[in-house]
């Protein structure tokens, strides 16, 4: 609890607190970087809580593979009163979107790296809102007296819509925190990329979680659920599935399906403009 003491002289720094004393060579001070000087192109302004929101809810989508760069950001899509942020890696899409009192600035659309907008939501806490500075090359976060930059993602992110289904065969209804902790507990036995099995019965009025894992052992438990449309089993990465329901701030939550082979897509009723899509796993 004591204060901090820091002297500098000849190259050297002297830091005090207390009874403890270290002494630091230092490094000069004109090699360290400038801080750039960069004029945005074009300014956006949101409210730091609208920010956090809608990057909670894609970030964990965002792609760690490197060899696909702009699968390792974040879409940023203005238009009018409408802001909205989409990540994918391939095997899963989510998308979040809100409604602005006041249009963000003028439209536009940008890749930004998710580990730098993760970042950003940290330095977002406890602001009123977020100005992003926009260039040919780089982004500029504004948090009143802080600035922050990073470069933006140049390349074509992936047409998005053109994979979202059109209609659905099955739709479940299941209460989502039932449903987080029955995945999470079934998944135990979905080990080694083990895919986890969701069977639906429109008789029954149920959805059914199980996994086998060869050698180890498997395990299964059944949710009542409000069931409209076709029996259908699917499987899905266990892992990409608890990320989709986690994302998520609804007390309950729709499964839509197509078929065992097409992407399945979560919404959740209190969490509007939300959708994670999930690729399915081929069940052998």
């Amino acid at each position: 609890e004591s204060a901090v003491t820091l002297d500098v002289a000849n190259g050297t720094a002297s830091i005090v607190c207390g009874q403890a004393s270290f002494t630091v060579k230092t490094l000069s001070a004109e090699d360290f970087p400038r801080f750039p000087d960069i004029e945005a192109d074009k300014t956006i302004s949101i409210p730091a809580k609208v920010f956090s929101d809608l990057a909670s809810h894609v970030l964990k989508a965002t792609s760690r593979d490197e060899t696909r760069p702009i699968l390792t950001g974040v879409l940023i899509v203005i238009e009018g009163h409408t802001v909205r942020m989409v990540a994918t890696d391939s095997y899963r899409l989510s998308v979040k979107e809100a409604t602005l009192e006041v249009p963000a600035g003028e439209d536009t659309e940008v890749v930004i790296p998710g580990k730098a907008l993760d970042e950003a939501v940290r330095m977002a806490a406890g602001r009123k809102k977020v100005n992003l500075g926009v260039t040919d090359n780089q982004i500029i976060f504004d948090f009143e007296d802080t600035t922050f930059i990073t470069r933006r993602i140049e390349g074509a992110f992936p047409n998005y819509k053109q994979l979202l289904p059109k209609e659905y065969e099955t739709t479940v209804v299941v209460a989502k925190d039932e449903f987080a902790a029955a995945v999470k507990r079934v998944s135990l036995l979905a080990q080694h990329n083990t895919p986890l099995r969701i069977s639906v019965s429109a008789e029954d009025q149920t959805l059914s979680l199980s996994a086998t894992t060869q050698d180890v052992g498997d395990a299964s438990e059944d949710l009542m659920a409000k069931v409209e449309g076709h029996d259908v089993e699917i499987a899905f990465n266990h892992g990409f599935l608890s990320d989709g329901i986690a994302c998520t701030t609804g007390d309950v939550m729709t499964v839509n399906i197509v078929s065992a082979l097409k992407p399945g897509v979560l919404t959740a009723s209190g969490d509007e403009g939300f959708l994670y899509l999930l690729m399915p796993v081929r069940l052998g």
